[in-house]
């Protein structure tokens, strides 16, 4: 975003799309390089929540009191693609 010249540019695929979007990286040069995952977790002593298929992860996430993500690539992800994707971003937009 500083407008420099670069040869390589290595970042989360959200951000990546970002610059092709604007036109400041080749559209077509861009390769997967690695595989991210993202993790869940409860806080301690609370019951292992199922959540084993999509819809049983819809159904933690709605009935959750609260959810906490990252401002990171992946906190991004969950809130720009998967939960709006999953079809709950609107429901649950404020526990967070």
């Amino acid at each position: 975003n500083r407008g420099e010249s670069i040869d390589v540019v290595i970042m989360a695929a959200p951000a990546l799309d970002q610059l092709i979007e604007e036109g400041k990286v080749r559209a077509g040069s861009r390769v997967e390089l690695v595989r991210s995952l993202i993790g869940m977790a409860v806080k301690a002593g609370a019951p292992k929540p199922d959540i084993s298929t999509v819809d049983a992860l819809k159904r933690t996430l709605l009935t959750a009191k609260s959810i906490a993500y990252s401002d990171s690539a992946s906190g991004v992800y969950l809130a720009t693609v998967l939960f709006p994707k999953l079809g709950i971003w609107d429901q649950i937009k404020s526990k967070s």
